[in-house]
């Protein structure tokens, strides 16, 4: 369940903790602000944090300045790590579901880029098909409501999927028609 609390607060909140974690506070002064949020705070905060972060930086340059791990000892990251945190991120993208119905119209007109409110399904459905299909992701990002990257990461997500032996779902694409 997201939180209701407003992105605008938790900003200085999130800078807070950034500066406590760099070396302006110990264990105890982050475990203190920590306790001093509510749980909404805290959920929220994390995402707020994780917003605030480029996945495409280098683990050694996200994470070089630290010089100790999680018990206090001293650390073994190092500045040559040169993996990406988008690299060491588990793939959280969500299996297809192969029993949901697709509703074939939201399909056509996202594929020409007319505004469709798509499920996650259907969105699923566009993209797989929009790599089928060849169609260009600017016409997708359109036709989803969708930042272009989101897009391009999601149709080049797709070509490996495909490419390599489908989705999971025999016949991918409309699977049926809502009704």
């Amino acid at each position: 369940m997201m939180s209701k609390v407003p992105v605008e607060s938790l900003i200085p909140l999130a800078a807070r903790l950034i500066v406590l974690v760099h070396g302006e506070g110990g264990r105890s002064d982050i475990g203190e602000f920590l306790a001093g949020l509510s749980d909404d705070e805290r959920w929220a905060l994390l995402v707020v944090l994780a917003a605030m972060v480029n996945p495409d930086r280098s683990l050694g340059a996200a994470l070089g300045w630290v010089a100790w791990d999680e018990r206090g000892d001293p650390g073994a990251l190092g500045l040559a790590d040169t993996r990406t945190i988008r690299d060491v991120a588990p793939d959280v993208e969500a299996e297809p579901s192969c029993g949901e119905l697709i509703d074939s119209e939201v399909l056509r007109r996202a594929l020409v880029g007319e505004f469709v409110d798509a499920s996650d399904s259907e969105k699923r459905a566009v993209i797989e098909a929009a790599v089928r299909e060849g169609v260009e992701p600017v016409v997708v990002s359109r036709g989803l409501g969708l930042g272009l990257k989101c897009v391009q990461k999601q149709i080049e997500r797709a070509r490996v999927r495909l490419t390599n032996g489908g989705t999971g779902c025999e016949n991918a694409g409309v699977q049926g028609v809502a009704s």
